[in-house]
């Protein structure tokens, strides 16, 4: 659901009951986004803005499009060794500043977008791909919600294999004790309760 400029729309999203029945409580929620290039991350970033909303929750956007087997998208190693005040080097959220001064100006966007709906928000940069992403992040910020989306518009072969091949079965499992939340291709969100 967006608006006129395309733009996600949070308030467009009705999260159902027994989603925010499975959420109560929870303080911060993480997701998956990127740089604008896949609608589903589009459309998922508006439902859980619209769930952090309902329940004043932080939101920690976890950008996918920084993910390589080759570059850590944070500055580090000796070239940026004076950077340290400048912004995180991957070992916790990111703000508006530190995301700017590293060029994300799409994660700015993203993170007005939040703000907008009176969501608290910071990002986190992807460093490899897939699961392994979702999983430090999660060894790294507390959080007791993780929000999917289990289609894409434009995946990879891999990503493919991934989504047609137990894709809830591996979320669920690098979640753990989170509860996990999922939008599916036909706009339906489903909550499912923690593993541990």
């Amino acid at each position: 659901m967006a608006n006129e400029a395309g733009t996600p729309d949070a308030a467009a999203w009705s999260i159902p009951t027994e989603v925010l029945a499975a959420t109560k409580g929870a303080r911060t929620v993480i997701a998956p986004t990127d740089d604008g290039r896949d609608g589903a991350y589009r459309q998922g970033r508006a439902a859980v803005i619209a769930l952090c909303a309902a329940h004043k929750a932080k939101l920690v956007l976890v950008d996918r499009a920084t993910e390589s087997w080759w570059v850590d998208p944070y500055g580090s190693g000796p070239v940026t060794a004076d950077t340290d005040d400048l912004y995180s080097h991957g070992e916790r959220t990111l703000d508006r500043a530190e995301l700017e001064s590293l060029g994300h100006h799409y994660l700015v966007q993203q993170m007005d977008e939040a703000a907008a709906a009176g969501v608290e928000v910071a990002a986190w940069l992807g460093r490899q791909p897939r699961f392994r992403t979702l999983r430090e992040s999660l060894e790294r910020i507390p959080v007791d919600v993780v929000f999917g989306v289990d289609w894409l518009e434009h995946p990879d072969r891999v990503e493919q294999f991934h989504l047609r091949s137990g894709f809830l079965d591996r979320l669920r499992e690098a979640a753990s004790s989170r509860t996990v939340v999922v939008l599916s291709a036909d706009g339906t969100l489903r909550a499912y309760p923690p593993l541990g």
